[in-house]
């Protein structure tokens, strides 16, 4: 199975609340959704989830 491609754009996003900068409070960010495309995928299933670490989200480190 090999990924073919990823959507930019989210079909849908979900809220969660992390620390704030300097550790001041908390702010709402979201989580998008996307959609991906493979080649095949193994028999009885029709898709599948794929995470990352959803511990910490880090725009500027990534």
């Amino acid at each position: 199975m090999h990924i073919i491609s990823i959507s930019n754009l989210p079909i849908h996003q979900i809220q969660y609340l992390t620390a704030a900068s300097g550790g001041i409070g908390v702010i709402d960010k979201y989580l998008p959704v996307l959609l991906g495309e493979v080649d095949y995928l193994p028999n009885n299933l029709e898709a599948i989830t794929v995470t990352s670490d959803l511990q910490r989200i880090d725009p500027k480190n990534q």
